[in-house]
């Protein structure tokens, strides 16, 4: 759950901790979102609201309806004269009018019974229905849920068109607290970050909108009251905010949950390669320019299936053998036309694109750079338990 970053540890926000506050920045005032009544009274109106301020009260007030207060917990042995101990708590939403809940797979990952308590504060049983540590996704669905009327799916935005400085409101109950607002911008694109099963999550939003434990799982806003991604994790030293915090972007949520409600597997484009582990490329690349060899940064494959379009591209790749490098495979340096220097380089880019899109991959072999067309194939990953 903890990962050092820059002198900093990352943390997932989910647990138990005390308040957030509300810190409106930026000075662009977009329109009043679509479908949301203004909260804005006439001119005998007690409290007289800007008009970004009002926007952000009317997103609240409309979003704070599918966002849900979750607890894990797990069943007891009878020598405990009780019903379950309580592990953990985070936050998420209202996906559809089935019933079912998004959420973190590590606000989950403890216990075997969940209790999901709405917006009205009507507690609901929930059995969870599939999760995705690789992006650490999650699915719950409510047991004998309320009438579809009374459950409020949250609106869907689009992670492929966010720029850096963009309103973003986080939405959770940190420290198991009532529903807190807190108001930022998008600080970058592109990062990423290690889930649970040490895979890369990548095309991760950066915020400074305050995330706090307790938030994970709950959702990251624009400016319209849209879903544009998971809070996730926060980096900070002390465990409390320090204005870094990340989201799981919603268009690879939309993915993982479709793929899963659907096949109960995951989809996802890709080269259909195997590729060595960050630490190792590093490893080979350091031996072999310790040895005098010219080695472009980049991305270097150990397998490539007969299947694949690299195969009959006819791509070669590295041979170790007892620690010693016996074949200098191609190197990827690029995908697409964004630069690929590492693994993390690689999913990013391949991440903007879709299964059977066709892209330029370039790589390097014995110093010269090539260039050939590939298309992506679909590789499916089946949820976890």
């Amino acid at each position: 759950m903890f990962r050092r970053t820059l002198k900093a540890t990352a943390l997932l926000a989910t647990g138990v901790a005390v308040g957030l506050s509300l810190t409106p920045t930026g000075t662009s005032t977009p329109p009043t979102p679509r479908g949301i009544q203004s909260l804005v009274a006439a001119d005998t109106s007690p409290t007289r609201l800007q008009p970004r301020e009002a926007r952000i009260v009317d997103v609240f007030k409309a979003v704070s309806k599918s966002v849900v207060f979750i607890t894990s917990k797990s069943q007891q042995p009878a020598v405990f004269d009780t019903a379950a101990l309580e592990h953990g708590s985070g936050s998420g939403f209202i996906w559809d009018k089935r019933g079912h809940i998004i959420t973190n797979s590590h606000v989950i990952s403890v216990g075997d019974r969940w209790t999901v308590t709405l917006a009205d504060r009507k507690v609901y049983e929930a059995i969870k229905v599939g999760s995705y540590e690789a992006t650490d996704t999650a699915i719950l669905r409510l047991l004998n849920p309320p009438p579809p009327g009374r459950l409020r799916p949250i609106r869907l935005g689009n992670s492929g068109n966010l720029l850096v400085g963009m309103t973003a409101l986080a939405i959770g109950n940190p420290f198991g607290l009532d529903h807190t607002l807190t108001v930022g911008v998008i600080s970058a694109l592109g990062r990423h970050m290690r889930a649970m099963n040490n895979r890369l999550i990548t095309g991760v939003i950066q915020t400074d909108a305050a995330i706090n434990p307790g938030n994970s799982g709950g959702p990251l806003l624009n400016s319209q009251g849209e879903l544009i991604g998971i809070n996730t994790a926060i980096v900070s030293p002390s465990g409390a905010n320090t204005g870094i915090g990340f989201a799981v972007p919603v268009n690879t949520v939309r993915r993982v949950v479709h793929g899963i409600l659907d096949k109960g597997k995951v989809a996802r484009p890709g080269l259909n390669v195997s590729i060595f582990r960050e630490d190792e490329s590093r490893r080979i690349q350091r031996a072999l320019r310790a040895s005098g060899y010219r080695v472009q940064p980049g991305v270097l494959m150990v397998a490539i299936p007969k299947d694949s379009d690299l195969h009959r591209l006819g791509l070669k790749v590295t041979i170790v053998e007892n620690n010693a490098v016996r074949e200098i495979g191609d190197v990827i340096v690029g995908l697409g036309g964004h630069l690929v220097k590492t693994t993390a380089d690689l999913y990013n880019a391949i991440d903007r694109f879709e299964v059977g899109e066709q892209v330029d991959l370039e790589y390097v072999r014995s110093g010269v750079r090539h260039q050939v067309k590939t298309t992506l194939q679909r590789i499916e990953e089946e949820a976890d338990d």
